[in-house]
């Protein structure tokens, strides 16, 4: 956990940094539609939130959250506010077949999409997409994709860059 939570935060450091200028297309209507289709597969592990049971989940946390003065608790309040829809696949289990099937699929989805950050280690190759502010403060439609190990973390809203650079080198 320390190490996804450190390669996010060096990545949305560096977005702010070098991709101010950087406009790309998530297609988050086809990303939902694939989730959907898969969610059902017993390979596949998901979990989806939309608008409405996220606007729940949201109240639930955010009322939980209410008062605490500690400011990881008001920076975790900061970010859960601009997520208004979440995914998360975990296809790491699935047969070859099945994960090259989906892996073609989303490839076929963020082609026209550029992407913001690249990481390879070890063979693996680990991709981030979103769509940075004019200002470079803001990350809208946050996108994680391991097509080799079988991941995929979609948080569509708008995040505050600086706030989860701050919360996220507090947990490090």
């Amino acid at each position: 956990m320390k190490k996804l939570t450190l390669i996010i935060t060096l990545t949305l450091l560096s977005i702010a940094a070098f991709a101010q200028n950087r406009r790309a297309a998530v297609t988050q209507s086809e990303l939902m539609d694939l989730v959907s289709d898969y969610r059902m597969n017993p390979e596949f592990e998901v979990v989806q939130f939309g608008g409405i049971a996220m606007s729940a989940v949201k109240t639930l946390v955010l009322t939980a959250m209410a008062g605490d003065p500690d400011p990881d608790v008001r920076a975790a309040r900061k970010l859960i506010r601009g997520i208004r829809k979440v995914a998360i696949v975990d296809y790491s289990d699935c047969s070859t077949n099945v994960k090259d099937k989906f892996n073609r699929k989303l490839d076929r989805i963020l082609k026209n999409t550029d992407p913001l950050m690249e990481f390879k280690d070890d063979g693996e190759k680990m991709t981030i997409y979103g769509v940075v502010s004019d200002k470079g403060d803001k990350l809208q439609n946050f996108i994680l994709c391991d097509p080799e190990d079988g991941t995929l973390i979609c948080l569509f809203g708008t995040i505050d860059i600086d706030t989860i650079a701050r919360f996220a080198s507090d947990t490090i």
